[in-house]
């Protein structure tokens, strides 16, 4: 399993993402994203519009699954066994991804958080991914489904903003 730390830089008006590896047993947290703070780059976090954004933006990446939507511990049982339904239908019917969305939209602002991870399937590499809305992302081929997949949409994201 390999786990890597999103950050970004603005620099002259252009956007730089990166996927910064990451082992909780020997690095410390707080020493990586310092140590990226001090090159000018800042830690990317996934607030729910966000992650409602990439929810909806996997429709268009057939080899992916939504696997899974974690909500925070806040949220009422109910609901997370809806999202949990809906997810499971999504894998036949990919258009159940936009009512998922449609679901989860009142927990779309930039100061929410409420959506902790989602979890995807690629049928390229066969295998499972979590992103956090910490900005940490695990699985195999993290770097592969980074560049493929996430960089694309918080490129989109970024430069709407």
């Amino acid at each position: 399993m390999e786990y890597g730390k999103v950050f970004k830089k603005v620099s002259d008006r252009s956007l730089n993402l990166k996927l910064v590896p990451y082992d909780f047993s020997i690095d410390n947290y707080s020493d990586l994203i310092k140590s990226q703070k001090r090159d000018g780059f800042r830690q990317v976090l996934f607030n729910s519009e966000l992650m409602l954004r990439i929810v909806k933006s996997i429709y268009d990446y057939d080899y992916l699954y939504l696997a899974k939507i974690k909500m925070s511990g806040d949220t009422e049982v109910n609901i997370q066994e809806d999202i949990n339904k809906f997810v499971m239908e999504s894998r036949l019917n990919r258009e159940l991804l936009f009512r998922i969305v449609d679901e989860l939209e009142w927990y779309s602002d930039k100061e929410s958080i409420d959506i902790c991870e989602i979890h995807f399937y690629s049928k390229k590499t066969s295998s499972k991914s979590v992103l956090k809305n910490n900005g940490i992302i695990s699985g195999v081929s993290i770097n592969e489904i980074f560049s493929q997949f996430i960089s694309p949409q918080l490129k989109r994201y970024f430069d709407e903003e």
